[in-house]
């Protein structure tokens, strides 16, 4: 048995598997799993030691991605008119 697909269908198959295949070129930076030194090689990953927060858990030491600039977080300054 021969199944065929319409071909705008077929086309939007193509294109979701070669985005699904591209998946890390278009998502953020995978620095989880990294080891200490990997980490720091990789320019978009921060290393965080390990520590211990207030409420007594223990946080291990990991790789993660660099937060946004502060620069992006603050609130525009208002002007007056």
């Amino acid at each position: 048995m021969t199944v065929r697909i319409a071909a705008p269908f077929g086309a939007l198959l193509c294109v979701a598997a070669i985005l699904a295949a591209a998946g890390g070129s278009v998502q953020a930076a995978d620095c989880s799993g990294l080891d200490k030194t990997a980490c720091e090689r990789r320019a978009e990953c921060t290393y965080v030691d390990s520590y211990t927060r207030k409420d007594g858990t223990k946080v291990s030491a990991h790789c993660r991605s660099k937060p946004k600039s502060s620069q992006s977080l603050r609130p525009k300054d208002k002007t007056s008119s």
